[in-house]
Order: structure tokens, then sequence, then C-alpha cells
């Protein structure tokens, strides 16, 4: 079974009158069955794309409620508010996206920022199985991250920041062939910020993650040109000026202990040309799949490995270190 727990088995939904839409139907009353449609549709409009088993987890239901999150979805894709690809009949499972309506109703719960909706778009996106499997591999990392919160009570997600959220927002200069400087983007597939207080004492500090997914083999020369972008990031004010924090990680996820092999290997040869071997630290890879590790595990367990190291350690300490 996944590790994603929950708390709680639910009754079958009420269903929306036909075309009514989610804002109809969640507003027409204050029942349970309502509310919880609208709180699936609000979890779909945060993650962009979610399948039932992350929606399990998100809404923290039990897996004997696999039927009931089941129900509740096929009520918003019957009303429009949700569009569904993969299922039966793809390598895909049933996946779940929001529609111009549900999105419209996302944001007038201030859960989102308007953003126009375009279907073609969002239906290219669904006949993607390579940016689907990498979106929900990353949404893996993200729901591990909220539950963790929600499990420890020395740990607080203060925010998740999503791919579109990172979008062209990190900009850096490096040198190229020649003396010419370029500007590259660094995108990350997510982040997030955690606010930590120690086991030991009342001390607290943040930890500042950035997320990679690697599924597949990258391009050499993007991949190091991504990590050298990284470094002049990190050597700069930049990342503070952001996010407020000085508290810097990368997390790398590779698929296979073969391809964290090449990409550690990479990382190194790019901050030993740089002459930033100490830098190393900011660096993390592991193989371990979020979708079937509990959370703590994760983030928590000695399941991690630095550059030019090979001992196993957490992505996340719960004692400082102190100097």
């Amino acid at each position: 079974s996944s590790q994603y727990g929950a708390t709680a088995k639910r009754p079958p939904p009420s269903y929306p009158a036909p075309g009514a839409g989610v804002i109809g139907c969640c507003h027409a009353n204050t029942t349970g069955e309502t509310n919880a449609l609208g709180q699936a549709a609000v979890c779909v409009g945060e993650y962009g794309f979610l399948t039932l088993q992350q929606l399990i987890a998100v809404l923290e239901y039990k897996q004997g409620s696999r039927i009931y999150v089941h129900v509740t979805m096929k009520a918003l894709v019957d009303a429009g508010d949700v569009l569904s690809c993969g299922g039966r009949g793809t390598s895909l499972p049933l996946i779940y996206t929001l529609s111009g309506r549900g999105r419209r109703y996302v944001f007038q719960q201030g859960k989102e920022r308007a953003k126009r909706f375009r279907l073609a778009e969002t239906r290219t996106k669904a006949g993607n199985g390579y940016f689907l499997r990498h979106t929900l591999a990353v949404n893996d990392v993200l729901i591990a991250a909220r539950l963790l919160s929600r499990s420890v009570p020395a740990i607080e997600l203060i925010r998740v920041y999503h791919e579109r959220d990172l979008r062209r927002k990190i900009a850096v200069a490096l040198c190229g062939a020649g003396g010419k400087t370029r500007q590259i983007f660094l995108e990350p597939d997510a982040s997030l910020d955690f606010r930590i207080r120690s086991t030991a004492d009342e001390t607290v500090w943040r930890d500042f993650v950035h997320i990679e997914v690697y599924r597949h083999h990258p391009m050499e020369h993007r991949f190091k040109r991504k990590i050298a972008g990284y470094v002049a990031y990190a050597d700069s004010e930049q990342h503070q000026g952001l996010f407020e924090t000085h508290a810097l990680t990368i997390a790398l996820l590779c698929e296979t202990p073969a391809l964290l092999r090449l990409l550690k290997g990479w990382t190194e040869q790019v901050l030993t040309r740089l002459g930033k071997q100490d830098e190393g630290e900011w660096f993390f890879f592991t193989t371990v799949d979020p979708a079937i590790t509990n959370p703590e595990e994760l983030f928590l367990s000695p399941v991690w490995e630095q550059a030019f190291g090979t001992t196993k350690t957490p992505l996340i300490v719960l004692a400082q270190e102190t100097t």
C-alpha cells in the first residue's frame, strides 16, 4: 500500500445537477458532501494534475475511501468543472485537472491567482505522457512535504512554490566561451520553504529546498549549465532577495541509482571546475520514490547523498548544528 495515510472514511457525495458546475453545487448549501466537492476542486487547482491516489493523500482520507473520492471526482467531471485524462486503455492512471469553470471557482476561493484558461493547451498537456508523469512525480514530493508538516509538530511548511510560480524568476549570468556572458533562468520543478523548531530547545530556523526531479537522462551540457547557474545564484544575494532567507538546499530526486551516480558525478565535475568543492554540501541526491515512501523517511531519514560525500544523510535535520 502507499505511504499516504489518512484519518477518515466518507459516505458517497450527492451529485450536482448536470451542468450546474461546482460553484452552483458548493454554494447552494453547506452540506459536507458539497463542501467535499469544493475541497477536491481546490486541491486539483493547487497541484495542476492529480491522480485519485494523490487526492486521497491530500484530503487525508483512508484507503477505504477510494470509491468515495472516485465518485466525488466523477461528479466534478460530469459538472464540467474538472477534466480527466489517462485511465483505462492508457499506460497512465486516471488524472484530473481543472476546466476553465473550475479554475474560476478556485480563484474565487482565494487559492490561485487569476490565469487565462486555454483548453487547447490543457488538452496538449493531458496528451503528453512525459509531461504528466513528470508532473505527478513532482507532486508526490510536494504532497509528502505537506503530510510531513502535518505529522511532525517541529516542522511547518510555510509555503510551496510550484513550477508556475518560479518560471523566469531566477535569472543568473554565466561566463561562456570567449568570455561572453549569457543569462539563463533557473526554473526548479518546485520549492519548499520550511520553518523548523529544534527538538532539543526552542531554537527556530528556516530550511529552503529547491526540488529537481529527474526521471530520464538529461542532456549533459544543459545539466552542467544549470548546476553552474545554481552556484552563481547561491553566491549572489538573489536567493535572499527572492525568498528572504539564506538557507538553501538543492534536492535532486533520481529515478535510478545509475542516474544518481551520473548526475552526482556531473555536479562534482562542475563544482571542481569552478573551484567550489565546498559548495557540494548544498546538493543532495536520492533515488527514494516519494509515491511509495513515508514522508518522514523521505525527509528525515538518512537516504540522501551530498556531492563529494558517500555518507547517507537526512534532507532535514531537526537538531541544528552549532559552531
